[in-house]
């Protein structure tokens, strides 16, 4: 007899674990994580710190992206044979801010024509220049990001 009555009381725990995990505290919880990744990555602080919010909202985005988050501090460096006595400028810049819009800023900086310059970004010292090769996309969309470098230069 013992074995009928631990299958009845097994089959009621099982009935009650089903009901308990739709209930709402677990309907809550998966929202905070949806809403909160890093509750449910725990390297996410880690990757966003390297790499930048990937999931930020962009510009045309959520209401709740403000202006000063979308900024980025940069130093633009003169390479350049013909600039390169000039200092470094350090420019609070929008992420969304076309190539062509920084090269002309740029132009006035560093006194190099537009059609003549090469734009290149990296985060720091350590890591390797990536060319701004298309004058049409954002700061954003080359992972521009704070803190970094942008070196203008001349083509050869």
């Amino acid at each position: 007899g013992g074995g009928a009555g631990a299958a009845a009381g097994a089959t009621g725990k099982w009935d009650a674990a089903p009901g308990e995990a739709k209930g709402e505290p677990e309907g809550k919880e998966a929202e905070a994580k949806a809403a909160d990744p890093s509750a449910a990555h725990p390297r996410y602080a880690d990757l966003v710190a390297k790499w930048g919010d990937m999931m930020a909202p962009s510009a045309g985005g959520a209401a709740g992206t403000t202006l000063a988050n979308e900024m980025l501090d940069v130093a633009l460096v003169p390479v350049a044979v013909s600039s390169s006595s000039l200092e470094p400028v350090k420019k609070k810049l929008p992420a969304n801010l076309p190539v062509i819009r920084l090269k002309q800023m740029a132009r006035r900086l560093f006194g190099i024509e537009v059609d003549q310059m090469v734009l290149s970004f990296r985060v720091d010292k350590a890591s390797i220049s990536e060319q701004l090769d298309d004058d049409d996309q954002t700061l954003r969309y080359f992972g521009v990001s704070d803190g970094g470098e942008i070196f203008v230069n001349e083509k050869e």
